[in-house]
């Protein structure tokens, strides 16, 4: 479990695009506690916005938002940044801001394959499906940032104190009727 960034690490800003005031609430909190700088948006004109005025170094990107959607929110800012990089160009001016892409995450509750195909064709550099898992959120930022992490410390080998279990039909017998429901309907 990460409990947050190592020592030295730069400040980066990190901005979380969702429509659920939960969900967005949620990881923006998560990523708070671990020292990230973190600002939201609801819709994807306002993720353009903060994307233009705050420069964030990366975006998790709900893909299905009022307003604009995530997908079209991810081609505008794609397009800002080509701009950006062809006046860098023109000008012969170094701009060691926009030389490379914004990592954008996008986070989907679709599990179809070819949802994948066209989110990244949109422009993102990476997907998460809902619900996520706090190690994806953080792998993510580490494999697209460089971000180090401090962990919590914890056993590191199964040993006699932790055996595995196995899951077999009398363990089944002890978990209670409603959780065995949810678990089918799941």
């Amino acid at each position: 479990r990460v409990l947050g960034l190592a020592p030295n690490q730069p400040t980066f800003r990190i901005l979380v695009v969702d429509d659920h005031p939960e969900s967005r609430t949620f990881l923006t909190e998560l990523l708070r506690s671990t020292g990230l700088n973190v600002q939201m948006a609801q819709n994807g004109q306002e993720a353009l916005e903060q994307y233009q005025t705050w420069q964030p170094h990366l975006i998790f990107m709900d893909m299905r938002l009022p307003v604009m959607d995530g997908y079209e929110a991810t081609q505008a800012i794609r397009r800002a940044e080509a701009q950006t990089l062809r006046r860098a160009e023109n000008s012969q001016t170094p701009n060691p801001k926009h030389q490379t892409p914004i990592p954008i995450i996008a986070l989907t509750s679709s599990v179809f394959e070819e949802d994948r195909a066209n989110i990244l064709a949109a422009g993102c550099d990476d997907l998460l499906r809902k619900p996520v898992r706090e190690a994806e959120i953080f792998e993510a930022i580490r494999r697209h940032l460089g971000v180090a992490y401090v962990y919590e410390e914890g056993p590191t080998e199964i040993g006699e104190e932790h055996p595995v279990k196995r899951l077999t039909p009398d363990a089944l017998a002890t978990v209670p009727a409603d959780l065995l429901d949810a678990l089918e309907q799941a």
